[in-house]
Protein backbone atom coordinates (compact mmCIF):
# COMPACT_ATOMS: atom_id res chain seq x y z
CA UNK A 1 0.00 0.00 0.00
CA UNK A 2 1.33 3.20 -0.92
CA UNK A 3 2.44 5.49 1.71
CA UNK A 4 0.31 8.81 2.51
CA UNK A 5 1.91 11.93 1.75
CA UNK A 6 2.02 14.51 4.36
CA UNK A 7 -0.28 16.62 2.12
CA UNK A 8 -3.22 13.77 2.39
CA UNK A 9 -2.36 13.78 6.15
CA UNK A 10 -3.12 17.48 6.74
CA UNK A 11 -6.24 17.79 4.20
CA UNK A 12 -7.41 15.20 6.07
CA UNK A 13 -6.71 16.53 9.76
CA UNK A 14 -7.85 20.14 9.04
CA UNK A 15 -11.25 19.48 9.33
CA UNK A 16 -11.37 18.58 12.79
CA UNK A 17 -8.78 21.16 13.44
CA UNK A 18 -11.16 24.00 12.46
CA UNK A 19 -13.75 22.45 14.23
CA UNK A 20 -12.00 22.26 17.38
CA UNK A 21 -10.82 26.36 16.63
CA UNK A 22 -14.65 26.87 16.27
CA UNK A 23 -15.68 25.49 19.45
CA UNK A 24 -13.29 27.09 21.18
CA UNK A 25 -14.33 30.66 19.92
CA UNK A 26 -17.89 29.81 20.49
CA UNK A 27 -17.26 28.72 23.86
CA UNK A 28 -14.88 31.85 24.73
CA UNK A 29 -17.68 34.32 23.09
CA UNK A 30 -20.13 32.33 25.46
CA UNK A 31 -18.25 32.89 28.74
CA UNK A 32 -17.41 36.74 27.35
CA UNK A 33 -20.90 37.14 27.21
CA UNK A 34 -21.86 35.79 30.28
CA UNK A 35 -19.01 37.97 31.84
CA UNK A 36 -20.45 41.50 30.29
CA UNK A 37 -24.14 40.61 31.30
CA UNK A 38 -22.97 39.96 35.32
CA UNK A 39 -20.67 43.32 35.06
CA UNK A 40 -23.82 45.30 33.45
CA UNK A 41 -26.63 43.91 35.90
CA UNK A 42 -24.22 44.41 39.03
CA UNK A 43 -22.43 47.98 38.08
CA UNK A 44 -24.80 49.56 35.17
CA UNK A 45 -28.21 48.36 35.42
CA UNK A 46 -28.65 49.13 38.93
CA UNK A 47 -27.53 52.52 38.69
CA UNK A 48 -29.90 55.39 36.69
CA UNK A 49 -33.27 56.33 37.37
CA UNK A 50 -35.93 55.70 35.53
CA UNK A 51 -38.98 57.67 35.57
CA UNK A 52 -42.20 56.24 34.62
CA UNK A 53 -45.42 57.92 33.35
CA UNK A 54 -48.92 56.97 33.12
CA UNK A 55 -52.03 59.24 32.32
CA UNK A 56 -55.03 57.65 34.75
CA UNK A 57 -58.08 58.42 33.63
CA UNK A 58 -61.27 57.79 35.22
CA UNK A 59 -64.93 59.50 35.28
CA UNK A 60 -65.31 58.60 38.65
CA UNK A 61 -62.60 61.03 39.58
CA UNK A 62 -64.43 64.47 40.92
CA UNK A 63 -63.51 67.33 38.62
CA UNK A 64 -61.23 69.21 40.92
CA UNK A 65 -59.22 66.36 41.33
CA UNK A 66 -58.43 66.80 37.03
CA UNK A 67 -54.57 66.97 36.92
CA UNK A 68 -53.73 65.61 40.20
CA UNK A 69 -50.24 64.48 39.90
CA UNK A 70 -49.13 61.60 41.86
CA UNK A 71 -45.17 60.24 42.60
CA UNK A 72 -44.63 56.50 43.93
CA UNK A 73 -41.54 55.16 44.97
CA UNK A 74 -40.84 51.73 46.25
CA UNK A 75 -38.35 48.99 47.29
CA UNK A 76 -35.39 51.02 48.30
CA UNK A 77 -33.64 48.43 50.14
CA UNK A 78 -31.92 51.20 51.03
CA UNK A 79 -27.83 50.02 52.13
CA UNK A 80 -27.71 47.75 49.03
CA UNK A 81 -27.19 49.05 45.96
CA UNK A 82 -29.14 52.27 46.41
CA UNK A 83 -27.15 54.74 49.08
CA UNK A 84 -27.21 58.42 49.65
CA UNK A 85 -25.63 59.19 46.67
CA UNK A 86 -28.25 57.75 44.85
CA UNK A 87 -31.03 58.41 46.96
CA UNK A 88 -30.25 62.24 46.73
CA UNK A 89 -30.48 62.09 42.95
CA UNK A 90 -33.78 60.16 42.74
CA UNK A 91 -35.34 63.19 45.66
CA UNK A 92 -34.17 65.58 43.72
CA UNK A 93 -36.02 64.23 39.96
CA UNK A 94 -39.01 63.45 42.38
CA UNK A 95 -38.92 67.34 43.38
CA UNK A 96 -38.67 68.55 39.77
CA UNK A 97 -41.81 67.20 39.20
CA UNK A 98 -43.60 69.23 41.81
CA UNK A 99 -45.98 65.88 42.79
CA UNK A 100 -49.31 66.83 44.78
CA UNK A 101 -49.02 63.39 46.27
CA UNK A 102 -45.83 61.24 46.89
CA UNK A 103 -46.35 57.88 48.36
CA UNK A 104 -44.23 54.80 49.49
CA UNK A 105 -45.29 51.00 49.10
CA UNK A 106 -42.97 49.56 51.11
CA UNK A 107 -39.44 47.89 52.08
CA UNK A 108 -37.23 50.89 53.20
CA UNK A 109 -34.33 48.94 54.34
CA UNK A 110 -33.56 45.63 53.67
CA UNK A 111 -33.91 43.10 56.06
CA UNK A 112 -30.57 41.20 55.64
CA UNK A 113 -28.03 44.74 55.78
CA UNK A 114 -26.68 46.21 58.93
CA UNK A 115 -28.07 49.61 59.28
CA UNK A 116 -26.54 52.30 61.71
CA UNK A 117 -28.12 55.03 63.50
CA UNK A 118 -26.42 57.54 61.01
CA UNK A 119 -28.14 55.90 57.86
CA UNK A 120 -31.61 56.25 59.98
CA UNK A 121 -30.61 60.27 60.23
CA UNK A 122 -29.29 60.34 56.55
CA UNK A 123 -32.33 58.96 54.55
CA UNK A 124 -34.97 60.69 57.59
CA UNK A 125 -33.45 64.03 56.27
CA UNK A 126 -33.75 62.99 52.42
CA UNK A 127 -37.03 62.06 52.36
CA UNK A 128 -38.09 65.17 54.22
CA UNK A 129 -36.84 67.44 51.27
CA UNK A 130 -39.15 65.96 49.25
CA UNK A 131 -41.88 68.19 48.96
CA UNK A 132 -45.04 67.02 48.22
CA UNK A 133 -48.44 70.07 48.30
CA UNK A 134 -50.76 68.18 49.58
CA UNK A 135 -49.43 64.79 50.92
CA UNK A 136 -46.83 62.04 51.64
CA UNK A 137 -47.72 58.62 52.56
CA UNK A 138 -46.69 55.46 53.10
CA UNK A 139 -47.20 51.55 54.02
CA UNK A 140 -44.58 49.04 55.43
CA UNK A 141 -43.51 46.19 53.35
CA UNK A 142 -42.11 42.96 54.60
CA UNK A 143 -38.84 43.78 55.39
CA UNK A 144 -40.19 46.55 57.22
CA UNK A 145 -41.53 45.01 60.51
CA UNK A 146 -37.76 43.87 61.45
CA UNK A 147 -37.07 46.39 63.29
CA UNK A 148 -37.91 50.15 64.02
CA UNK A 149 -35.93 52.20 61.69
CA UNK A 150 -38.90 52.30 59.52
CA UNK A 151 -41.34 54.47 61.89
CA UNK A 152 -38.14 56.21 62.92
CA UNK A 153 -37.23 57.36 59.44
CA UNK A 154 -41.17 58.02 58.48
CA UNK A 155 -41.77 60.33 61.32
CA UNK A 156 -38.82 62.26 60.36
CA UNK A 157 -39.44 62.62 57.01
CA UNK A 158 -43.12 63.96 57.86
CA UNK A 159 -44.84 60.64 55.67
CA UNK A 160 -48.12 59.63 57.67
CA UNK A 161 -47.77 55.95 57.63
CA UNK A 162 -51.42 54.15 56.70
CA UNK A 163 -52.42 50.61 58.26
CA UNK A 164 -55.63 49.83 57.53
CA UNK A 165 -56.37 53.37 57.51
CA UNK A 166 -58.47 55.10 55.67
CA UNK A 167 -57.13 59.61 54.77
CA UNK A 168 -59.62 61.94 52.91
CA UNK A 169 -57.71 64.27 50.63
CA UNK A 170 -59.56 67.13 49.56
CA UNK A 171 -57.99 69.65 46.41
CA UNK A 172 -59.50 72.55 44.70
CA UNK A 173 -63.14 71.43 46.03
CA UNK A 174 -65.34 70.18 48.59
CA UNK A 175 -64.93 66.26 47.03
CA UNK A 176 -62.08 64.17 48.69
CA UNK A 177 -61.15 61.25 47.31
CA UNK A 178 -59.87 57.85 49.80
CA UNK A 179 -56.68 56.80 50.03
CA UNK A 180 -56.24 53.77 51.80
CA UNK A 181 -53.14 51.68 52.72
CA UNK A 182 -52.70 48.52 53.84
CA UNK A 183 -50.03 46.60 55.63
CA UNK A 184 -47.76 43.83 54.22
CA UNK A 185 -49.75 40.91 53.55
CA UNK A 186 -47.16 38.38 55.50
CA UNK A 187 -48.31 40.01 58.94
CA UNK A 188 -51.38 38.29 61.01
CA UNK A 189 -52.72 41.91 61.21
CA UNK A 190 -53.76 42.12 57.58
CA UNK A 191 -57.09 43.30 57.51
CA UNK A 192 -57.95 45.13 54.04
CA UNK A 193 -62.16 44.55 54.67
CA UNK A 194 -62.50 46.95 57.78
CA UNK A 195 -66.21 48.33 57.28
CA UNK A 196 -66.78 51.48 55.14
CA UNK A 197 -69.12 54.19 55.40
CA UNK A 198 -71.84 53.15 52.92
CA UNK A 199 -71.21 57.38 51.18
CA UNK A 200 -67.26 56.34 50.86
CA UNK A 201 -67.87 53.98 48.49
CA UNK A 202 -69.04 56.23 46.08
CA UNK A 203 -66.02 58.36 46.44
CA UNK A 204 -63.28 57.45 44.05
CA UNK A 205 -60.84 55.02 46.08
CA UNK A 206 -57.10 54.73 46.01
CA UNK A 207 -55.71 52.04 47.55
CA UNK A 208 -52.09 51.55 48.57
CA UNK A 209 -50.18 47.54 49.73
CA UNK A 210 -46.60 47.05 49.39
CA UNK A 211 -47.67 43.16 47.77
CA UNK A 212 -49.68 43.26 44.77
CA UNK A 213 -50.97 40.06 44.67
CA UNK A 214 -53.64 41.76 47.85
CA UNK A 215 -55.66 42.68 45.33
CA UNK A 216 -57.18 39.16 45.57
CA UNK A 217 -58.13 39.84 49.12
CA UNK A 218 -60.28 42.79 48.77
CA UNK A 219 -64.00 42.80 49.09
CA UNK A 220 -64.59 46.19 47.82
CA UNK A 221 -62.02 46.96 44.61
CA UNK A 222 -60.63 50.42 44.58
CA UNK A 223 -60.43 52.66 41.46
CA UNK A 224 -56.68 52.98 41.32
CA UNK A 225 -53.63 50.26 43.41
CA UNK A 226 -50.43 51.30 43.59
CA UNK A 227 -48.02 48.64 44.96
CA UNK A 228 -44.85 47.16 44.82
CA UNK A 229 -42.59 44.02 45.93
CA UNK A 230 -42.19 42.80 42.66
CA UNK A 231 -38.86 44.89 41.57
CA UNK A 232 -40.17 43.67 37.85
CA UNK A 233 -38.53 40.07 38.90
CA UNK A 234 -35.38 42.66 39.15
CA UNK A 235 -33.60 40.15 36.51
CA UNK A 236 -35.31 40.24 33.56
CA UNK A 237 -34.65 38.71 30.10
CA UNK A 238 -36.07 39.43 26.28
CA UNK A 239 -38.88 37.73 25.10
CA UNK A 240 -39.07 35.93 28.68
CA UNK A 241 -39.77 38.95 31.26
CA UNK A 242 -38.83 38.47 34.72
CA UNK A 243 -37.06 35.12 35.91
CA UNK A 244 -38.08 34.85 39.21
CA UNK A 245 -41.35 36.17 40.88
CA UNK A 246 -41.39 36.99 44.64
CA UNK A 247 -43.78 35.38 46.86
CA UNK A 248 -47.01 38.29 47.14
CA UNK A 249 -46.48 38.82 43.14
CA UNK A 250 -46.74 35.85 41.71
CA UNK A 251 -50.03 37.04 40.08
CA UNK A 252 -48.96 40.44 39.57
CA UNK A 253 -45.84 41.34 38.98
CA UNK A 254 -45.98 43.04 35.38
CA UNK A 255 -46.19 46.76 35.35
CA UNK A 256 -49.58 47.75 34.71
CA UNK A 257 -53.03 45.67 34.95
CA UNK A 258 -56.36 46.32 34.46
CA UNK A 259 -58.78 44.19 36.43
CA UNK A 260 -62.34 45.23 36.12
CA UNK A 261 -62.71 48.81 37.18
CA UNK A 262 -59.41 48.56 38.57
CA UNK A 263 -55.78 50.07 37.31
CA UNK A 264 -53.65 48.54 39.10
CA UNK A 265 -49.43 49.50 38.95
CA UNK A 266 -46.36 47.58 40.52
CA UNK A 267 -43.67 49.42 40.71
CA UNK A 268 -40.46 47.73 39.48
CA UNK A 269 -38.45 49.50 42.72
CA UNK A 270 -35.03 51.48 43.52
CA UNK A 271 -33.47 48.92 45.26
CA UNK A 272 -32.11 44.73 44.95
CA UNK A 273 -32.96 42.41 47.51
CA UNK A 274 -31.03 38.74 48.16
CA UNK A 275 -28.61 39.21 44.93
CA UNK A 276 -27.41 43.05 43.82
CA UNK A 277 -28.21 42.54 40.33
CA UNK A 278 -30.71 44.30 37.98
CA UNK A 279 -31.06 43.74 34.18
CA UNK A 280 -33.07 45.00 31.68
CA UNK A 281 -34.54 46.40 34.43
CA UNK A 282 -33.25 49.66 36.02
CA UNK A 283 -33.83 51.33 39.07
CA UNK A 284 -37.33 53.32 38.70
CA UNK A 285 -40.45 55.09 40.23
CA UNK A 286 -43.81 56.03 38.84
CA UNK A 287 -45.66 59.30 38.11
CA UNK A 288 -48.93 59.31 37.64
CA UNK A 289 -51.20 61.80 36.18
CA UNK A 290 -54.36 61.77 37.21
CA UNK A 291 -57.50 63.17 34.76
CA UNK A 292 -61.26 62.84 35.25
CA UNK A 293 -62.23 62.84 31.87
Amino acid sequence: MKEKSKKEIKEKNTPIKEKRIHFRTILFLIIACFILMVVWARYISTTGLIVKEYNVTNSRLPENFHGLKIIHFSDTHYGTTINKKEMERIVKEINLYRPDIVVFTGDLFDKDITIKDSDVETLGNLLKSIDASLEKLAVRGNHDYVNDYFERVMEMAEFIVLNNETKRIYYKGETPILIKGLPSITQEIFDPNEEELEDEEQLFRIVLAHEPDSFDQLDLKPDLMLTGHSHGGQIRLPFWGAIHTAVGAKRFHEERYVIGNTELFVSSGLGTTQINFRFLNRPSFNLYRLYSH
